[in-house]
């Protein structure tokens, strides 16, 4: 594992005992959303930092991610240049941007058995590009996770990166991964092709939506032509083998967010 200089140090917590017992999510894939986000930290990252309240505080925590129209967001990342005009496509040969999504998703946080445990997570904050993704950060992000829930990263059976569908951000990403599991990577899935990029609700939301397809035998359908230059397949259906999953978040500001889940029913 590599750290940048200048890189934050990642947010430590003790090691999770909690299970995600119930997740819902409702969506909408669209042109106008979210709320502005006051933080760096993604609902993801807020997942992780709820799990050292319920060790100070409290036995459950429900963890809201929630983006709703606002034409202001939309106006921004127009401005940025940063919108694709038609589809979201994630290391698709063709991907010339994001979409936004708007979505409400709810996670139950709990001490009890579940079918869904939270093993590892870790947030790494790097703003030194604050609408881009950067390596050091996200081996760093995966490299804690990995730590704390005890796992080498041949143990992960599916990750599930933040590729949003931009030019760069999408192959500074893959790079990263490559440095934290080599060049045969674990098999992988994207959800932002479907929904869109749900920006501060995007972890709540695509960890609901990726339980419920895995728990229904439901898969997101490719229905664009991957890069070549990315030498990275998506997933056309679950792994055979699926019991822990690399779920990755990259939140405008800086915020890097890795969590390690368990499939208790694998």
């Amino acid at each position: 594992m590599r750290t940048e200089p200048g890189a934050a140090e990642p947010v430590r917590h003790r090691p999770p005992r909690y299970t995600i017992l119930q997740l819902v999510f409702l969506g909408h894939y669209g042109a106008g959303l979210a709320a502005k986000k006051l933080t760096p930290y993604t609902s993801l990252g807020t997942l992780v930092v709820a799990v050292q309240w319920i060790d100070l505080l409290w036995p459950s925590a429900l963890m809201l991610g929630i983006e709703l129209p606002n034409r202001y967001t939309l106006a921004g990342f127009g401005a940025m240049q940063l919108l694709s005009p038609d589809a979201a496509r994630p290391f698709g040969a063709a991907r010339n941007g994001l979409v936004l999504g708007e979505a409400v998703a709810a996670l139950w946080l709990t001490s009890e058995a579940a079918r869904w445990r939270l093993r590892g997570g870790a947030n790494v904050v790097d703003g030194r590009n604050p609408a881009g993704t950067e390596a050091g950060a996200v081996d760093a992000m995966c490299g804690h996770a990995l730590a704390q829930a005890g796992l080498a990263p041949l143990d992960i059976d599916l990750v599930k990166p933040q590729a949003a569908g931009s030019v760069t951000n999408d192959a500074i990403e893959l790079d990263a991964l490559r440095t934290v599991f080599g060049n045969a990577l674990p098999p992988m899935v994207s959800f932002k092709a479907q929904i869109g990029h749900t920006l501060g609700a995007a972890g709540a939301a695509e960890i609901a939506l990726m339980a419920r397809c895995i728990e229904a035998r439901a898969w997101p359908a490719l229905g664009y032509a991957l890069d070549p230059a990315c030498e990275v397949a998506l997933n056309q259906g679950a792994p055979a083998r699926l019991r822990y999953i690399l779920f990755n978040t990259i939140g405008f500001g800086g915020g890097h967010t890795a969590l390690v889940l368990e499939d208790g029913f694998a």
